[in-house]
């Protein structure tokens, strides 16, 4: 594996020559700043041409985010977003928040209790919590209008899948229940672990599911019956994404796998997160990846390699990342949203 080395300071040449020499073949050095040492140090040795990859990271605007914080501190497991709403759940309940300026919608705390995971289902918003409890909450309002128990164990994940949802176990139980009567329709066995990510594919017709034992799985929603299992990884998943007939998948140990829907071929691997992936997007072209160090990488499908390093010195969470435009978003642990305008080209 290469070394990956975050250059956060402009250090004197003969210093950053040092450290270059010792590196091992093909690593790649992240600069959080210009970092004009780094790059001419390289080309004024012919011998680390070649060994060393100076990788950039996006320069903001403004050099700090804009930071939208709740009213205050509140410790975040998950979260989830629709629209310009997000929903923080941690272990003293849930916050919603308008995206736009971080202003709290309702404050749930107190009313949900612990809670591992959140969905947005249309006008409702889901909670699972470390109880076993399902919950249903109104989004204009507030105000909640089912709490069903449904495991014994934390409920760790939640996907929308039209007229049914998807409740992932920590004990690694997988369940469809039914939106009209909030019954259980379905269950899906062949997990051995705790499930820790789910994501719906072809209008909720199938289901992927991400797991501890280090599967992923295929499930038609209807059949309750596993119609692929995924190999390649060797860790347990943190996070996926299923997006035009792909499934990205974050990894524990930072990797990244993408496999075809349909064939379950394996597309891909993506390795420079030196932790665990705790957050992904795709629009398919491009993957964002957050760990639980703070860095934010972005992928290129084409290049099928690493373009661009983020760096923003706060831990990102479960589901807590978007690119839209020339944004991008963050929610930290801290519970609070990171928002940086950043450029695109840094020379």
């Amino acid at each position: 594996m290469s070394n990956y080395v975050n250059a956060i300071w402009d250090l004197p040449g003969d210093i950053v020559g040092q450290i270059l020499n010792q590196l091992r073949p093909k690593s790649i050095v992240t600069c959080m700043l210009v970092s004009k040492t780094w790059r001419d140090v390289v080309k004024r040795q012919p011998g680390l041409q070649g060994k060393i990859k100076l990788e950039a990271a996006w320069r903001c605007r403004n050099l700090d985010p804009i930071v939208h914080y709740p009213a205050e501190s509140f410790y975040t497991w998950s979260c989830a977003r629709s629209n310009n709403r997000v929903a923080l759940a941690g272990p003293d309940g849930v916050l919603v928040l308008d995206l736009r300026n971080g202003d709290i919608l309702f404050d749930l705390r107190g009313w949900a209790g612990a809670t591992r995971s959140l969905c947005f289902l249309d006008e409702l918003l889901a909670s699972g919590g470390c109880s076993g409890e399902l919950r249903g909450w109104e989004v204009s309002s507030g105000d909640q209008v089912f709490c069903v128990g449904a495991f014994s164990c934390y409920v760790s994940s939640i996907a929308d899948l039209g007229d049914y949802v998807a409740l992932g176990g920590w004990d690694g139980r997988l369940e469809t229940w039914k939106k009209e009567s909030w019954s259980r329709f379905g269950n899906l066995k062949g997990h051995t672990d705790y499930i820790d990510c789910l994501s719906s594919a072809k209008e909720g017709a199938l289901l992927v599911s991400g797991s501890g034992d280090s599967t992923i799985r295929v499930w038609d929603v209807l059949e309750s019956a596993c119609v692929n299992v995924l190999s390649g990884n060797s860790h347990g998943a943190s996070c996926l994404e299923v997006f035009d007939g792909f499934i990205v998948c974050g990894l524990w140990d930072g990797l990244i796998f993408l496999w075809r829907l349909e064939s379950g071929a394996l597309w891909g691997v993506f390795e420079g997160h030196v932790n665990g992936i705790a957050a992904i997007s795709f629009d398919g072209v491009r993957i964002v990846s957050g760990s639980h160090d703070g860095v934010i990488k972005v992928w290129d499908l084409m290049e099928q390699g690493c373009i661009r390093t983020f760096v923003t010195g706060d831990c990102c969470e479960r589901n807590g990342i978007w690119v839209d435009g020339d944004e991008l978003v963050v929610v930290a642990q801290s519970g609070r949203m990171l928002v940086w305008n950043f450029l695109r080209d840094l020379e």
